[in-house]
């Protein structure tokens, strides 16, 4: 039965009762009125006893789920996910909760959620296509409960993603981020076992090496580019901006008084981007003034047709401007080798055009944005006349 009692030092009364477990427990009614304080302590161990009965009464419940269980696995009948149903009963029973269960698509837009709090908004796409590429390669398997997912799952998709054309650095990627899911699922509890941890990588010797475009070609992707286009390709010769970055350009970005563009580069994380500025070479700084003559431009895209298009769609555009401009994606390489190019070959245009000037590694770096073991940014290390200069040994376009 609860009592109650004073302590030395404390004006309030404390009670003394059982728990649901047997334990004794000593603790404050905060309350200076006996009558008041035997009130709250009987209150207390009611709710305990409470407690203990609801408990008892369970145990039959719960015996009589593991009994069903018995007789399915002496028939024979007891499956993983007859198993599995059973524990999420007890589990019920015993916490008044619905047991945690994602199948592996509904664990895969749950990862997807959580991530977009901290990833950029283009590695976001990026684990966007890896989850559709993953959920196409599982077909049926994607219903499956995520703890029953296997290893063996794991490598089917790995092999389905791999039939085609596809490269391995592709396949890689996209089953990486299944494999990054599957760990958080891992780490938050949710599977016992990290199943995508044995699956290894494929070989990347079917990889592209990556060409470089001459200038002649550059002045005819130029030539025959459309407006857009035209200034895209200019000012990723001789900014080395990603394409990315040139189809967002937005005009608050672009400072003609200054001759510089003042932006954040795609490829940071979320939380950590840092804003660049890059000269800009008079080509640029003339295309750009001119583009802005009679325009209001405020906030708005510097590029309107190439805006809010999606990286494979501009990077098939391009393609075909190739072809139009009767231009190879194919381009030798020392050494024998053969080189892919693609738009992203303007800004290896972009670090070569400044190294045959002999522009310093450092300043190349941080022209290009590029990060090292002490990450390079604009202007850290670097004043302004340094990086003009720089860019003004770039040849004309």
């Amino acid at each position: 039965m609860a009592s109650v009692y004073k302590r030395k030092q404390s004006p309030f009364w404390y009670a003394a009762y059982f728990r649901a477990d047997g334990s004794r427990v000593h603790r404050s009614t905060g309350h200076k009125n006996k009558q008041r304080a035997i009130e709250v302590a009987v209150e207390w161990e009611k709710a305990e006893a409470a407690a203990l009965k609801a408990h008892a009464n369970l145990q039959p419940e719960i015996a009589a789920v593991v009994a069903k269980a018995g007789r399915e696995a002496s028939a024979g009948q007891l499956t993983l996910d007859k198993a599995r149903r059973h524990l999420m009963e007890i589990y019920r029973l015993c916490s008044s909760e619905e047991f945690p269960a994602y199948s592996i698509k509904d664990w895969l837009k749950h990862w997807l959620a959580e991530n977009r709090k901290r990833v950029s908004d283009a590695t976001m796409v990026r684990y966007q296509n890896s989850v559709n590429a993953v959920l196409t390669a599982l077909g049926a398997t994607q219903k499956k409960d995520i703890t029953l997912l296997t290893t063996e799952d794991v490598q089917r998709v790995q092999s389905s993603l791999a039939k085609g054309e596809t490269k391995a650095s592709t396949v890689n990627f996209k089953v990486q981020d299944f494999k990054n899911a599957i760990r958080a699922a891992f780490e938050q509890g949710i599977i016992d076992r990290n199943v995508g941890l044995p699956v290894k990588p494929l070989s990347t010797e079917d990889s592209e090496l990556r060409g470089e475009f001459t200038i002649a070609e550059i002045r005819k992707l130029i030539a025959t580019a459309t407006p857009d286009w035209k200034g895209a390709i200019l000012i990723a010769a001789q900014t080395g901006l990603r394409l990315s970055n040139i189809a967002e350009l937005d005009w608050s970005e672009v400072h003609l008084k200054t001759h510089e563009l003042i932006l954040t580069p795609v490829k940071q994380r979320k939380g950590k981007a840092e804003v660049i500025a890059i000269p800009m070479t008079d080509s640029v700084f003339q295309f750009l003034k001119k583009r802005a003559h009679g325009r209001k431009i405020s906030e708005s895209p510097v590029f309107p047709d190439l805006a809010g298009r999606q990286k494979a769609t501009l990077s098939t555009s391009f393609r075909n401007l190739m072809t139009k401009s009767e231009i190879p994606r194919e381009a030798p390489l020392p050494g024998g080798h053969t080189g892919v190019r693609s738009f992203h070959s303007l800004r290896h245009y972009y670090v070569s055009a400044l190294a045959n000037a002999q522009v310093p590694e450092d300043v190349r770096r941080t022209l290009a944005a590029h990060k090292s073991g002490e990450i390079h940014r604009i202007y850290t290390h670097h004043n302004r006349e340094t990086l003009r200069k720089a860019v003004e040994s770039l040849p004309d376009l």
